[in-house]
Order: structure tokens, then C-alpha cells, then sequence
């Protein structure tokens, strides 16, 4: 395997990215706002075992074609005032909803490339 070439990933890193262990416990809380998909972290957490298949072959078959459907690649930007009668853009606090499938994706490909 080349430096460029795309791991394959595992089922068993999917429930650590999902499930927590493996240095993703910190990663999916509960709690956490959904991306423009809906789907939130609880969700995510009650996938059984065909759910998890099912998304390992998704995430596999998006990181051998290096290619992301735009629905996954979109963040909500919301502006959350830090003061009462904000005006100006230090004022604000900036928040992005991204899809968690997508964060989880992310995060698992930079474990795999730190692991290197």
C-alpha cells in the first residue's frame, strides 16, 4: 500500500469510532446537535451489527473513490452571540452542524494516518 492508497476500514474500527474505545470515547457524546442528514450521535450509537456492516461498506467505498456526496460535505454555520446586542463580528461565536458520519470518517482516517 502506497502513501496515497486508501485503507480499508475495518468493522471493528467503526464501533470504536461509534461505540467509543480505541481513543473515540471522547468523540460521540450524547447530546450533540445533527448535521443536515438528521442523524445524531444516539442514533449512530444504536446501530446492531448490520447498521455498522452496512456503514463500513459506505465509508470504504467513500474513501477507495475519494469521493463524498455533497449531502455529507454540507456544514450549517450558525452565529451565536457572545454579548447581548452584538454588532460587530468579534461579537460572535461561530458554531458548524457537520454531519457525525462524516466526523467519524474523518477523525478514524487521521487515527489511521497518526498510527503510521
Amino acid at each position: 500500500m502506497g502513501i496515497f492508497s486508501a485503507p480499508v476500514l475495518s468493522t471493528r474500527t467503526l464501533q470504536y469510532g461509534i461505540r467509543g474505545g480505541r481513543g473515540f470515547e471522547a468523540y460521540m457524546k450524547f447530546g450533540k446537535a445533527c448535521g443536515i442528514d438528521g442523524i445524531n450521535t444516539e442514533q449512530l450509537k444504536a446501530l446492531g451489527d448490520f447498521g455498522i456492516e452496512v456503514l463500513t461498506n459506505l465509508c470504504n467505498c467513500m474513501n477507495s473513490t475519494a469521493y463524498i456526496p455533497e449531502d455529507l460535505k454540507t456544514s450549517v454555520f450558525i452565529l451565536l452571540p457572545k454579548k447581548p446586542k452584538a454588532t460587530d463580528c468579534s461579537d460572535y461565536r461561530t458554531i458548524s452542524l457537520m454531519c457525525h458520519i462524516l466526523r467519524l470518517l474523518l477523525s478514524i482516517i487521521v487515527q489511521e494516518a497518526q498510527e503510521r
